[in-house]
């Protein structure tokens, strides 16, 4: 089903689950797990932080969005006509478990970046497709936008596309209508 903006949103119902993530990488996986470095995942929600125990690559990634949240709003701010799809991607923290969900953004500041959630929620219920909300740049989980035709940011479709056997790829890539280079 393509969601807002022609984004499939296929692929993100699964972005939120850490469990669904794990065992993708575990079934995909013909050979053993490479040490990741242990990642500290500031957040003050016990859900989220245990996100670096539990997939600290995915920990790595909101670590990296949070870092580098100025550059989608400076990418924001010019809005080039070859660009399009800005999203940032937020964590919800309920009855402890946590999902992630894109935000389409219709406006931004350096505080934060206000628009629609963009993706229908799996467990959490204090969230709706389509409900308006204000996320703080401090507490992204990723940052997107597509410049002709590439993606830009999207620490967490990166993840999840790296996390696919390689002949698995251009399919995901073809049903999310941008190339991740």
């Amino acid at each position: 089903m393509v969601g807002p903006c022609g984004f499939d949103n296929i692929p993100l119902r699964f972005a939120g689950s850490v469990t669904w993530c794990l065992w993708l990488c575990l079934a995909g996986c013909s050979e053993a797990p490479k040490a990741v470095p242990q990642v500290v995942l500031d957040d003050p929600r016990p859900e989220v932080a245990q996100i670096a125990v539990d997939d600290p690559l995915t920990a790595r990634g909101i670590v990296e969005a949070r870092r580098t949240v100025g550059e989608f709003e400076r990418a924001w701010r010019a809005h080039a006509p070859e660009t399009r799809d800005f999203r940032v991607k937020m964590l919800v923290a309920e009855r402890g478990l946590v999902e992630q969900f894109w935000v389409n953004v219709e406006s931004a500041t350096p505080e934060g970046f206000t628009g629609t959630i963009a993706n229908h929620p799996g467990d959490i219920t204090s969230v709706k497709y389509g409900e308006r909300v204000t996320v703080p740049a401090r507490e992204i989980s990723d940052w997107m936008y597509v410049e002709r035709g590439v993606l830009k940011g999207g620490y967490s479709v990166r993840l999840m596309r790296d996390r696919l056997q390689p002949e698995e790829r251009p399919d995901f890539e073809r049903e999310l209508g941008f190339r991740i280079e």
